[in-house]
C-alpha cells in the first residue's frame, strides 16, 4: 500500500512538470495599451529603452502605434520612434530626422515582439515561470517567459532564420503597466 502510494505521489508530481493548465491565451495581454521598461538584444547589440503602445485590434490587420524612446547607450539616447496609422517618424529632443529609408523600421523592429498573432505550440514550466513557444509558418520561433504572479511576460525573444543567418532578439520586460 505504500509503494503505491509513493508511486502515485511520484506521478502526480512528475505530471506538474509537464505544464501549466490555460486556456490558451497567453498573448491576451498584447490587446491593451501599455508602458514598458526593456532590455533589448539584437543579434550582438543591446540597448534599453521606454516603450509606449496604444490597445492593439489583432483582427484589424494594422499594426498597433507604438513609441520608443532609447535611454542607452548613450549614442542612442533620446532618440524617439513612432509607428502612427503605420507611418514611422524619428526624431531627437522633438526635432525628427530626415527621411532614411528603412532605418526607423529597424529601430523599432524589435516592437514586433508585442504583436504575436498565432497560439502557443508548447506550454513548459521553467522554475517557477510558464515558458510559451510559437512557431510561426515562415519558421521565426517566439519563446514567452511568464511570471507566475502576473502571467504577464517577463521576457520575449525571437529567432528567425534569414539568407545571412540566424536572427535573434530578446526583450527583457524590467517594468510593465497597463495605460488603459
Amino acid at each position: 500500500m505504500k509503494k503505491a502510494v509513493l508511486i502515485l505521489m511520484i506521478c502526480i508530481f512528475l505530471s506538474g512538470c509537464e505544464g501549466k493548465e490555460t486556456d490558451g491565451d497567453v498573448l491576451s495581454y498584447q490587446e491593451r495599451a501599455f508602458e514598458a521598461t526593456l532590455t533589448v538584444e539584437v543579434d550582438e547589440m543591446t540597448f534599453s529603452a521606454f516603450v509606449s503602445a496604444s490597445a492593439w485590434q489583432k483582427d484589424s490587420g494594422e499594426a498597433r502605434n507604438i513609441s520608443v524612446t532609447y535611454t542607452a547607450p548613450a549614442t542612442l539616447d533620446g532618440i524617439k520612434v513612432t509607428r502612427e496609422h503605420e507611418v514611422i517618424t524619428a526624431n531627437v529632443g522633438g526635432l525628427p530626422f530626415d527621411d532614411k529609408g528603412d532605418i526607423y523600421s529597424s529601430l523599432i523592429e524589435f516592437t514586433d515582439l508585442f504583436c504575436i498573432t498565432s497560439k502557443p505550440h508548447s506550454l513548459t514550466l521553467e522554475g517557477e515561470n510558464t515558458r510559451a513557444e510559437i512557431r510561426r509558418e515562415d519558421g521565426t520561433l517566439y519563446s514567452l517567459l511568464l511570471s507566475p504572479k502576473t502571467d504577464m511576460p517577463i521576457q520575449i525573444s525571437a529567432e528567425k532564420k534569414t539568407d545571412a543567418g540566424t536572427k535573434r532578439t530578446c526583450v527583457r520586460i524590467e517594468s510593465f503597466v497597463f495605460t488603459d
